[in-house]
Parts: structure tokens; C-alpha cells; sequence
């Protein structure tokens, strides 16, 4: 079970981690709502710029940033207490 708090409009930030970047914006390409193309520099690895899109949906704003594959390795798998603070697709569409 993922954790956190959000209130009503609460915008949502999702981390990528694929080799087929240009396949996430074809898929944005064919979403109804808008969306922004920009780059992101994390300020945890200096001179790395990733992908960075955001979706300007009417209920909450929707940031993602899409890492290389590889950078999953380095992720995290655990929060501080515990929970997972990460998941696999199919795992998230359990919890909707």
C-alpha cells in the first residue's frame, strides 16, 4: 500500500523508469487532456536532465519525470516505516 496525504486538487507526481521514453509522450499524444514537454534536473545527481512532462487535467495537475531502466536499481524499495515506495504497474491498478 503506497501512503501520503492529499487534499481535494492535490497535484500527483509519478517517477518513470523505462527505455522507450519517446513511447511515454506517444501515449500523452493521444490523451484528451493538454500537456507540457520540459526537462527536469534532479538535485540529488548534478548535470542529469530527465524528461519531464506535465498533464494539465482539470482535477489535479499530473507531473511526471521518466528515468532511464537503469535508475531503478538505485531507487529506494522502502520508506522509513516500512511500506513500499515503490510498485509495479499491474500493482497500482490493484489498488484503484
Amino acid at each position: 500500500m503506497l501512503n501520503g496525504t492529499a487534499g481535494r486538487h492535490t497535484g500527483i507526481t509519478l517517477q518513470l523508469f523505462t527505455d522507450q521514453q519517446k513511447e511515454v509522450e506517444f501515449l500523452l499524444m493521444s490523451l484528451p487532456s493538454p500537456y507540457h514537454a520540459g526537462d527536469y534536473r534532479a538535485a540529488d545527481a548534478p548535470g542529469r536532465i530527465y524528461p519531464r512532462f506535465v498533464i494539465d487535467d482539470p482535477r489535479a495537475s499530473i507531473d511526471l519525470v521518466v528515468y532511464p531502466a537503469a535508475e531503478l536499481r538505485n531507487m529506494k524499495r522502502r520508506q522509513a516505516d516500512g511500506s513500499p515506495r515503490r510498485l509495479r504497474l499491474p500493482q497500482v491498478r490493484e489498488l484503484a
